[in-house]
Order: structure tokens, then C-alpha cells, then sequence
């Protein structure tokens, strides 16, 4: 039996929390689920259905927010290397705006449309 102090973020993404009471102190169980394969091969399909789909759609207004970050910016993504559920290393694209930056700006000026 294994036990962590600290699960791992993967680990603790695909796990089942559960909150207990044992003396009115309270205490978070996580269990690991264990999905069978063909389960997990069925989600993968959903997934990238649910995905395409979502990306054929939003395609057009993802590329008008692509073109107002490189007119902003210079560049509108940028290229991270993240670390699997394997720890295996794979390369991340991302957007170069922040949900910090959005709520930072609230109304401002460059966001308007005007310079």
C-alpha cells in the first residue's frame, strides 16, 4: 500500500475526493479510479469528437482573437514544455494572454478597439 502526503496533480484530477468526519475532524479520502479499457477507449472517442466539433465551430472567433494578440503583442502563442501523466515531457501551445491580463484590463482602452 502506497500513501502520499501530497498527491500528485494528475493523480488528484482523475481520483474521487471524498470528505469524511471521524470525531468532528474532518478528513478528505481520494481513491483512485480504475476505469476498464474499454471505457477509457470510449472516452477517448468522446473526447475527440467533443474536441474537433468544438474546434471546427470556434475556429473563426479563436483566429479574430489570434490576430488581435499578434497586432498587440507580436505573437499570439507561445511554446511550453509540460510534463505528462508519465513524466514524460510534451510540447504545449499556448495562448500568450493571461486571465490575469483580461481581468487586469477590465475596460481599458486597447480593448476597446481604440489606440
Amino acid at each position: 500500500m502506497q500513501v502520499y502526503l501530497v498527491p500528485q496533480w494528475y493523480e488528484l484530477y482523475l481520483s474521487k475526493a471524498r470528505l469524511t468526519e471521524i470525531d468532528d475532524v474532518p478528513l478528505v479520502s481520494v481513491e483512485t479510479r480504475n476505469l476498464p479499457p474499454a471505457a477509457l477507449e470510449l472516452k477517448r472517442a468522446v473526447d475527440l469528437v467533443v474536441g474537433l466539433l468544438l474546434l471546427v465551430v470556434l475556429s473563426p472567433l479563436l483566429g479574430l482573437v489570434a490576430g488581435a494578440l499578434h497586432r498587440k503583442k507580436g505573437k499570439a502563442f507561445k511554446q511550453e514544455i509540460r510534463c505528462g501523466e508519465t513524466l514524460r515531457p510534451f510540447r504545449c501551445i499556448s495562448s500568450t494572454l493571461t486571465v490575469m491580463q483580461i481581468i487586469s484590463s477590465g475596460t481599458s482602452s486597447s480593448w476597446r478597439g481604440s489606440a
